[in-house]
């Protein structure tokens, strides 16, 4: 092991010396493009931003109390808004999927069993990327009531917790390994670009 292997970030491109005199270049990652997620920063900070919005909406107006049996829980405003962003997350993020995936099939660059595992893998992606909206939401709007911060001003900061949540929530579900656990489990053929 060298010791610039230990200094270098890990987020750094590789440099490739090269010994005919033009300078360094760097190595392009060699995956597939339609091997990637979905959403870009746009895509992940209106959807949390609105979902964490209408969390920190709830918050602010105290919501419905829950219930003691089943019936009082599942009718709770926050249970609802939660599986609600959680749904819209998922099928907003899969249906873009879909769309990716289709003109992957269609140009050749991607096969079946890839197109699955990554319509299957933004998907669940969407999924947490609500859950995370909702936590972000709810836990500024939460704040922003405490401080009695109720109005717009309230409002803003509960969307910008929403969309830094679902960044987080969808980050950290892509942390684990999810997508290219299906694409080995699916037997794609075209994981390298």
């Amino acid at each position: 092991m060298n010791v610039s292997d230990l200094i270098r970030p890990i987020y750094l491109p590789t440099v490739r010396l090269q010994t005919d005199g033009n300078p360094p270049t760097t190595t392009p990652p060699a995956g597939n493009p339609y091997n990637t997620r979905v959403d870009g920063f746009v895509t992940s900070t209106i959807f949390g931003g609105i979902a964490g919005k209408n969390m920190g909406k709830l918050v602010f107006n105290n919501g419905n109390p829950a219930g003691s049996d089943l019936s009082g829980i599942l009718k709770n405003s926050y249970v609802r808004q939660t599986g609600m962003n959680a749904g819209i997350g998922a099928g907003v993020y899969g249906g873009l999927s879909v769309l990716k995936q289709g003109f992957g099939l269609m140009s050749g660059k991607q096969d079946a069993a890839g197109a699955a595992a990554n319509v299957i893998t933004d998907t669940l992606r969407g999924g947490a990327a609500g859950l995370g909206a909702t936590a972000g939401g709810g836990l500024t709007g939460l704040a922003m009531r405490a401080m009695g911060a109720t109005g717009t001003f309230g409002t803003v900061i509960t969307f910008i917790g929403g969309a830094i949540g679902a960044s987080v929530g969808s980050g950290l579900l892509e942390a684990t390994g999810v997508r290219d656990g299906l694409l080995k489990t699916f037997g794609s053929q075209k994981i390298a670009a």
